[in-house]
């Protein structure tokens, strides 16, 4: 059986090391973008959510997804995505009508 010598074994773990630490930065600025994507959404989406809850739903959603399922930000962003999809609208109209001398009209 034919033993590696301890100088080719270190280099080895060197080498190993180096491209671990250069697989790791590069993953790791992928990460801070996505997560920078993920901010510049949902603060349009905050902005938007008065005018248009659609949209801002649909930005919490993308954001969320961006943000990951495994992080509690994802999911609350998922949540509140969901939420204003399905929220309904303010009713301008009162749900009792009355006439102009005070009587209730039937609907």
């Amino acid at each position: 059986m034919r033993y590696i010598q301890p100088v080719l074994l270190k280099r080895i773990y060197l080498q190993f090391a180096n491209d671990f630490l250069a697989w790791f930065s590069g993953f790791s600025w992928f990460i801070g973008i996505l997560t920078i994507i993920a901010i510049v959404l949902t603060i349009i989406a905050l902005v938007k959510l008065k005018s248009n809850s659609k949209l801002a739903g649909i930005l919490f959603i993308i954001s969320g997804v961006i943000s990951g399922f495994i992080s509690i930000q994802g999911i609350l962003l998922l949540i509140a995505g969901t939420v204003c999809l399905v929220r309904q609208p303010n009713q301008d109209e009162p749900i009792i009508k009355v006439d102009e001398n005070g009587s209730f009209l039937e609907e």
